[in-house]
């Protein structure tokens, strides 16, 4: 399912620690919290909020404030397993009003060095939905988004919430309606400031089946980064992490690609499968490109990019392209997480 609070425009500040993502927000859903990143062994809670989150709060020390709004539910104590996660489940009753909001957050507490090391994971959450709204597809589709998702170039595909997943299928195909020199393709994005990491769970797949990796001829679905004040011809500085088919002979790959001053470079590597985990990571002016398989706990580095002066507010989003002609390439996403 796509993870809640990756529709939605950040609750609080990102800071660093442990993250949180929460799953099937629905009244009668069982919701899933998951904290991740935390330290392995550590101790975790769960604060539920049915009011919101404020931009300051309680700080039980510098790595760790709470910003839930009172009155706010405990839940757990959960432990962290080896990878740093461990997901709470709590039961939203049928008959419960709506609408109205839950906002979670977690608190780590690492007694594995011998002392006592607090963490504090971002808060997320939102309005609760009516469960009847799963496996709906909304027309358009953005407005299920929060404002502060836009849709880039909606005349070159669909862009749906369907089953729980954002998912993007291109109807144009070569330039300029790709992700390639000058050209763009369909994506959907949001305004990220300073460093940042946004990782995706994305299945590539041909129309119809989503067993089968789509026909060669780069026919992609991913991550973008894109610089916003460079829009001009032969100006243009973005970046992308993507799999797919490659070329001839690349049934199933992944794909780094980074354009400056509108000149591409890109490499598409051998890949098991194109569903698949794909993270960017930014850094000033360095972003890296990466991909693991799913259920792996190690990240494998496709590419850094270097920029020359990229701005401290960025673009950055799922999108989804096809050099070939028909396009005939989905790409659906159930999972889109930002974290420090």
């Amino acid at each position: 399912m796509l993870t809640t609070a990756a529709l939605l425009c950040a609750l609080s500040p990102l800071q660093t620690g442990p993250d949180l993502a929460v799953k099937d927000l629905y009244v009668g859903a069982s919701t899933r919290w998951e904290i991740y990143d935390g330290p392995p062994g550590a101790t975790a809670i769960l604060g539920i909020s049915f009011t919101g989150a404020a931009a300051m709060g309680l700080c039980i020390d510098a790595d760790a404030c709470l910003v839930l709004v009172q009155p706010f539910i405990l839940l757990g104590p959960a432990v962290l397993d080896g990878t740093g996660r461990t997901t709470i489940v709590t039961p939203i009753p049928s008959g419960a009003p709506l609408p109205f909001v839950a906002v979670g957050q977690g608190v780590t507490i690492d007694l594995t060095g011998g002392f006592v090391d607090f963490g504090a994971t971002g808060a997320v959450g939102g309005s609760v939905a009516s469960i009847a709204g799963l496996g709906e597809t909304w027309e358009p589709p953005v407005d299920q988004l929060d404002a502060c998702w836009s849709t880039l170039h909606p005349d070159l595909g669909a862009v749906e919430i369907t089953g729980g997943e954002l998912v993007l299928t291109p109807s144009a195909a070569g330039l300029p309606d790709m992700w390639f020199e000058d050209g763009e393709g369909l994506a959907v994005l949001r305004e990220v400031t300073g460093d940042f990491q946004v990782r995706c769970t994305v299945n590539v797949h041909t129309p119809g089946d989503t067993g089968a990796a789509p026909a060669t001829g780069y026919r992609l679905g991913g991550l973008v980064l894109r610089d916003p004040t460079a829009l001009a011809a032969g100006t243009h500085e973005w970046c992308h992490v993507a799999t797919g088919s490659g070329g001839a002979g690349q049934p199933a790959g992944v794909e780094w690609k980074e354009t400056h001053a509108s000149s591409s470079q890109w490499v598409v590597s051998a890949a098991a499968d194109t569903h698949r985990e794909l993270r960017l990571v930014r850094t000033g002016d360095t972003v890296t490109a990466w991909h693991r398989d799913l259920g792996s706990s190690t990240w494998e580095l496709l590419h850094t990019s270097v920029f020359n002066g990229l701005p401290a507010t960025v673009q950055v989003g799922p999108m989804a392209y096809s050099f070939s002609s028909p396009p005939e390439v989905v790409a659906r996403f159930d999972e889109v997480v930002f974290a420090p």
